[in-house]
């Protein structure tokens, strides 16, 4: 069984809109982060940075 795709905005309007497009070029199994990550950080949840990448010369 495939994963599911979630996308997630700031405050999760542009995801949802990414979401239902996701869904009309049939992709299922897409979800939305209702309220974006700003929702997610409010409730205290985890969030991980990824790691810094060097600049090149």
């Amino acid at each position: 069984m495939a994963r599911p795709t979630v996308v997630l905005c700031h405050s999760g309007s542009r995801s949802a809109l990414a979401k239902q497009q996701l869904q009309v070029n049939r992709l299922t199994r897409a979800a939305n982060l209702r309220g974006g990550i700003r929702s997610w950080k409010a409730q205290g949840l985890p969030v991980e940075h990824p790691a810094a990448t060097p600049k090149g010369p």
